[in-house]
């Protein structure tokens, strides 16, 4: 939010801070009673579900079958603007930089399975990347 008021514009560190604070409880609100959101200038945001599926409609409980709640986002102008949020424009202006490789690894803790990571920087491999070792990547 630091970031918006350094913009030069008329919003201070404080305004963006309230402001952002509305906009996420009122999100909230509308996404729990199962209302999309449109945010003007940004995108949509709607509640979704994900689930293990049912045969039937009768007997459903919502409950059994629904693992998960998440909030789908949708850009608007979905690519009719170069100005617009969208994943094709985002993925074009981002650089990508690989640090390290991630091992995703599971132990047993107090009789329980834990999930966890374990990282290696990429540079004990020996691989660089194309930013940084001028030649297009590969073995360094």
């Amino acid at each position: 939010m630091r970031h918006i008021s350094e913009h030069g514009s008329l919003v201070t560190y404080d305004l963006a801070v309230l402001v952002l604070q509305n906009i996420v409880n009122c999100l909230r609100e509308m996404m729990v009673q199962g209302v999309p959101v449109k945010l003007d200038g940004l995108g949509t945001f709607s509640p979704g579900v994900t689930g293990i599926g049912c045969d039937t409609v009768l007997g459903y409980d919502p409950n059994i079958y629904i693992k998960g709640v998440k909030i789908n986002f949708l850009p608007e102008g979905a690519g009719e603007d170069e100005d617009k949020l969208t994943k094709k424009q985002l993925k074009a202006e981002t650089v990508f930089e690989m640090n390290d490789v991630v091992k995703v690894l599971y132990k047993t803790i107090d009789g329980k399975r834990v999930r966890y990571q374990e990282r290696t920087p990429i540079k004990v491999y020996g691989i660089s990347t194309a930013q940084g070792d001028g030649n297009g990547g590969g073995q360094g």
